[in-house]
C-alpha cells in the first residue's frame, strides 16, 4: 500500500506533473475506483493535514527554509515516511505560503 499512497499523493498533488498544486479528489477517484480511491483520500487528506500543522511558514526566512521546516516537523510525526510524499506536500505548503 505504501508505494500506492505514494503514486497517489504524487497524482493528487500535481507534484512534477502541474505548474501548481491541484490536489483533486476526483483524480484520485477516476485511477483507483470509488473503494480504493476513497481509502487512499482518507490517507492522503490525514497526511496532507498533519503536513499543514506545520508553522514554519511563521519563522522561515525563504522558501527553502520553509520547505525544509516542514518537512522536518512532519518526519517528526511520520519517521518512516517516504520521502516523496514530504517532496510532494513541501511543494504544496510552499506554494500556498509564498
Amino acid at each position: 500500500m505504501e508505494k500506492e499512497t505514494v503514486e497517489a499523493i504524487m497524482l493528487w498533488t500535481g507534484y512534477k506533473t502541474k505548474s501548481y498544486p491541484a490536489c483533486d479528489d476526483l483524480l484520485i477517484i477516476q485511477k483507483y475506483g470509488i473503494p480504493k480511491g476513497n481509502k487512499l483520500l482518507e490517507i492522503i487528506h490525514e497526511y496532507y493535514k498533519r503536513f499543514y500543522e506545520s508553522e514554519s511558514y511563521q519563522t522561515a526566512n525563504d522558501l527553502m527554509s520553509m520547505s525544509n521546516m516542514c518537512k522536518k516537523d512532519f518526519i517528526n510525526m511520520y519517521p518512516n515516511i517516504d520521502s516523496q510524499i514530504c517532496e510532494a506536500f513541501a511543494w504544496c505548503y510552499t506554494f500556498d505560503f509564498k
